[in-house]
């Protein structure tokens, strides 16, 4: 699956190396600066890295993208960057995490942070 990974500090960081993991072919990844976790990760991976601290427009988003994967994400997707995305778009949080391990762990169906 081609996917592009919006976001920022460890979450998205281990998101990446899942991605990596699973030879998922990350087209590119946004993080709000250059020395976050998520950008130095896909740096040392030759994967390439956008900083926007602002809306992320339709501009941002490699042609061809089945998923964009939001993980702690850090700014608005315009809808125009929403419709790039083949499949869709899917976003957790570290709260999201914990709470869906949680209720897993003691027996429940959850779902959790998706949009």
């Amino acid at each position: 699956m081609r996917v592009m990974i919006i976001g920022q500090k460890w979450l998205a960081e281990r998101l990446l190396a899942l991605c990596l993991s699973r030879g998922d072919d990350v087209a590119a990844v946004c993080a709000p600066r250059l020395d976050d976790r998520l950008a130095a990760a896909a740096t040392e991976a030759h994967i390439p890295v956008c900083t926007v601290t602002g809306p992320i427009g339709a501009d941002w988003i490699p042609e061809g993208v089945d998923a964009l994967l939001c993980a702690n994400l850090h700014a608005f997707l315009t809808a125009p960057a929403r419709a790039k995305a083949r499949l869709g778009r899917w976003a957790t949080t570290p709260a999201c995490c914990h709470a869906t391990e949680a209720v897993t762990r003691s027996g429940g169906p959850s779902t959790c942070g998706s949009y």
